[in-house]
């Protein structure tokens, strides 16, 4: 099976080594992975996304409707219920 990487288009071998010594056309009739070094440098986009995403301060959110300071608990009725006729 040929495997090409999705990426570059560097033809890879199952674990993700390049194999050829340039980009090619996409071949389509190939399976489309990922290249262990497109993969390395997407790991390292996606930390460096994560870490700057998480540095920025999340703002504060206010409630629409606060919630009343004194709760009330639900009503519970307790009985049975009526039977239903159903047309046949």
């Amino acid at each position: 099976m040929v495997r090409q990487c999705a990426w570059c288009l560097y033809l890879i071998n199952c674990t993700g080594e390049r194999l050829s010594s340039s980009p090619l056309p996409k071949l389509y009739e190939a399976s489309h992975g990922i290249c262990s070094d497109c993969g390395m440098q997407w790991i390292a986009r996606a930390i460096e996304n994560y870490t700057a995403q998480s540095s920025v301060s999340q703002p504060e959110y206010e409630e629409e409707c606060p919630v009343s300071q004194t709760a009330t608990s639900p009503t519970v009725t307790t009985g049975t219920l009526p039977d239903l006729q159903i047309a046949g």
